[in-house]
C-alpha cells in the first residue's frame, strides 16, 4: 500500500491526521513535516493522529510521533493518537506512548467523542 495523508478538519477547532500504510524510514520525514505543519499553520485547537490505517511503523516513525507531540505541548495544542491496532498498537506502547495519549479510541469513536456523544471512558 502506497503512504498517504489525509487530513480531516473538525466542526470543535481540531484536525484528524490520518496516515495510510507504513512509516517507516522512507515515509516518516513527510508525517513529521505534515504533522509539523498543521500544528503551525492557523494552529488546530488539537491534532488527532489516526493510524488505523498504518500496519507498521519503525523507530523513526515512533520519533515522528514524539516531535509531533512535542510541538503540539509547546503550543499549547492537544496530540492524540488514536485506532493504533496490532503490530503498531505494540511498538507504540513500548516505546511508552500509550500511556499519555487516548489512542484506544477506533476512529468513529474519536470523531463522536469529539461531539461530546461518547461518555467519559466509554469504548
Amino acid at each position: 500500500m502506497p503512504f498517504d495523508i489525509t487530513l480531516a478538519p473538525s466542526s470543535c477547532g481540531s484536525v484528524i491526521v490520518a496516515p495510510r500504510g507504513d512509516i517507516d524510514i522512507a515515509t516518516a520525514s513527510r508525517l513529521r513535516t505534515e504533522l509539523a505543519a498543521t500544528l503551525t499553520r492557523q494552529p488546530p485547537r488539537a491534532v488527532i493522529c489516526d493510524l488505523s490505517g498504518v500496519e507498521f511503523i519503525d523507530a523513526v516513525g515512533v520519533s515522528a510521533l514524539v516531535a509531533a507531540g512535542q510541538r503540539a505541548e509547546g503550543g499549547c495544542r492537544g496530540f492524540t493518537l488514536a485506532g493504533a491496532r496490532g503490530r503498531v498498537r505494540r511498538t507504540l506502547r513500548l516505546a511508552g506512548l500509550l500511556a499519555t495519549t487516548t489512542s484506544s479510541y477506533p476512529p468513529q469513536r474519536l470523531r463522536r467523542a469529539e461531539r461530546g456523544d461518547t461518555p467519559q471512558g466509554g469504548r
